[in-house]
């Protein structure tokens, strides 16, 4: 009889650590992003936007252009 090989499964304890290593290695590159500060129109789009400050206004992100919030 011919011998069948057997592909070992990793141990579950092992997946939430490589879980961990790939979330890692995924930020690592922007992780120098962090000490810059806001350049061109980030100052608007982000601290002036009342979009991003309240729930309230999810629809209107989804439905609108990304300026909508200027009238």
């Amino acid at each position: 009889m011919p011998k069948v090989a057997v592909r070992a499964e990793p141990r579950k304890s092992q997946e939430p650590f490589a879980f961990l290593i790939l979330i890692l290695l995924a930020a690592l590159p922007y992780l120098n992003s962090l000490a810059n500060s806001f350049v061109y129109d980030d100052r608007p789009q982000i601290l002036e936007n009342p979009y991003v400050h309240s729930f309230r206004y999810l629809g209107r992100i989804f439905g609108s252009t990304v300026w909508s919030f200027e009238h």
